[in-house]
Order: C-alpha cells, then structure tokens, then sequence
C-alpha cells in the first residue's frame, strides 16, 4: 500500500513538472489584456507542511471573482491540499476571500482570510475539525498569451489552525484562469 501511494506522489510532481515547463514554453513573454470583469482560473499545486507534519503535499485551487481595476482583484478561492506518508494522512480544505494587487506590470501579491476544515491521521489518532481558521499569501507573475487567458505561477504560504495545531506550509502553483 505505501509503495503504491510513493509511486502515486512521483506521477503527480513528474506530471505537475512537465505541465509546468510546456505552460512556460507556451508563454515566453507576458502580454497585455484587460482584467476588469469576471475571472475564473484553477490550478495544481505542490507544497510542504513544515510545521505540525514536516511533510510535502499536493493539491488544486479554484478561484472565481471579479477585477474590479486593472490593478485589483477580488474573488473566492478554494484549496484542497492532501498527502499520505507511512499511514499518516493529511487532507485540508480551505475556502478564503483573496484581494490581489499589480504591484508593477504583472507581478502581483495577494492576500486572503477564510475558514478550513481538516483531518490528520497520525495512526495513533484521528484529528478532525469542524471549522477553523487559514490565512495566506503569495507572489505571482502574470503571463498573458491571449486577450483573456492568462498563466501564473505563484509561490505562497497559509497558516492554518485545525484542531488546536498549526499548520505552516509554503507552496507553488501554476494558474489557468480566463477574464471575461
């Protein structure tokens, strides 16, 4: 059973990997488009728990919103993160509302405040929550292949409290998203 999730983690970030890299290759400059209006994007994402669980992880994310300027945007996202090692499982999802700023051209940051649901299984015990509390926040940069679709890859981090313990975990990701 371990050998076969272990092989199952290696495909997802050999395949997270080669999508990256063919994304970029697909993008080589950032184009200019208008963001005002509806956007909707999702993406992978790779990242490691460096606090309670000291371990890496995968997952997606789900944005939808509005650009309210051409320099920010507001919207809802939802992250589902998960890992399994040794028996021990890990599964958090979260649901925040994220403002995002241009900082200069298409380099962004964004910041955001939600709740989390989560569960570990240590194999000794089970910790479930019921509702509790993530922030995070992240750098990005923009790539604009077409009027309306763009790519960015993000590097970024979220605090979240599930079950009286903290959960650190820096991550990265690559997001498809259209404005409309």
């Amino acid at each position: 059973m371990k050998a076969q999730t272990d092989i199952r983690i290696k495909y997802f970030v050999t395949i997270f990997c080669f999508m990256a890299l063919y994304l970029f290759s697909l993008v080589a400059h950032a184009g200019e488009g208008e963001r005002k209006g509806f956007l909707i994007g999702f993406g992978p994402r790779v990242g490691y728990e460096a606090g309670t669980l000291d371990r890496a992880f995968g997952g997606f994310e789900f944005r939808i919103g509005a650009g309210l300027s051409e320099k920010f945007l507001l919207y809802y996202e939802g992250v589902t993160d998960f890992s399994h090692k040794l028996h021990k499982d890990y599964f958090a999802n979260d649901s925040q509302i994220k403002a995002q700023y241009f900082l200069w051209k298409n380099l962004y940051g964004n910041a955001g405040l939600g709740l989390t649901v989560g569960e570990i299984d240590t194999g000794t015990a089970l910790h479930q929550s019921k509702l509790d509390f993530v922030t995070s926040a992240a750098l990005g940069y923009e790539f604009r292949p077409g009027k309306r679709f763009f790519v960015a890859p993000e590097v970024g981090d979220s605090y979240r409290r599930i079950e009286s313990r903290n959960f650190h975990s820096p991550a990265f990701g690559i997001h498809l998203g259209w404005y409309f």
